[in-house]
């Protein structure tokens, strides 16, 4: 993970929730020149809402920034920053066409909870990079999970990529669970490709291609309620009595004593 990337550590990530079924992304949107395709209203989708990033949030994400629990997955250059240093960049970033930064809101606010973003566009290979982070207090709600899938959503559609990938610093299992959620597959791993606290750490690399996106996460499919048959009475049916397991058994004879005893079988 490149310390000049926003890079997509997430600690504890919200896994739990459900998909964004059936989740829309706007196509109203406007172009700013030489820079990628914004959108104009929000992309909605089951549990957040994914607007543009605006300068406002950086309070809110500066207080998210100040929480090491919430940022020890993050590269050391995103740890270091403040929210006001942080928007400033990445939003420099997109003006010059490198990317697209969201904030994640759950509906129905528009507080900030978190970022992700798209950026090291290729527009030649048609490849993006994804990276998130969220404020623990969100965390186990499912909103990484339904954010990811509406920025993918978004890559795939208005931007016309066909490949995004994400790395993530093994041991950060949430974030891996959130992009599995979505499709992601674990392509490889980089040896000691990145230094935090002061130590070479390994990369997880996923991959996304054009066609895994997954509408839902796995398993999670509607569970059909069985119910008994209802009996329906019908005039002049002869009545059906249930035996009990005793009653089925064979009479008993009596013995010239008079003790009853079981019939030989």
């Amino acid at each position: 993970m490149p310390a000049s990337d926003p890079g997509p550590g997430l600690s504890g990530s919200g896994t739990g929730g459900r998909a964004a079924t059936g989740s829309t992304c706007l196509p109203s949107r406007t172009r700013k020149p030489g820079g990628p395709t914004i959108p104009h209203r929000p992309l909605r989708g089951r549990r957040v809402e994914l607007r543009p990033l605006r300068r406002s949030d950086a309070d809110g994400l500066d207080a998210l920034l100040r929480d090491r629990p919430a940022t020890r997955w993050l590269p050391p250059r995103v740890r270091t920053e403040t929210g006001a240093r942080f928007v400033r960049r990445v939003l420099r970033a997109d003006g010059r066409g490198e990317g697209v930064s969201f904030a994640i809101c759950p509906i129905p606010t528009d507080e900030a909870v978190g970022q992700i973003r798209l950026f090291h566009r290729s527009p030649v290979e048609r490849s993006a990079e994804v990276g998130y982070f969220l404020r623990r207090s969100s965390w186990g709600q499912g909103f990484a999970t339904d954010a990811l899938r509406l920025a993918c959503r978004y890559g795939f559609g208005e931007l016309g990529l066909h490949r995004i990938q994400a790395k993530v610093i093994p041991g950060n299992e949430a974030s891996r669970k959130v992009l599995e959620n979505v499709g992601f597959v674990l392509e490889g791993t980089q040896r000691k490709s990145t230094r935090i606290a002061g130590r070479w750490l390994d990369v997880w690399e996923f991959g996304l291609v054009r066609g895994e996106l997954r509408s839902r996460r796995p398993g999670n499919r509607k569970k059909i309620e069985m119910r008994p048959r209802p009996r329906v009475h019908r005039p002049g049916a002869r009545a059906r009595t249930r035996r009990s397991r005793s009653d089925r058994r064979a009479p008993l004879r009596p013995r010239p004593e008079g003790r009853p005893v079981h019939p030989q079988r």
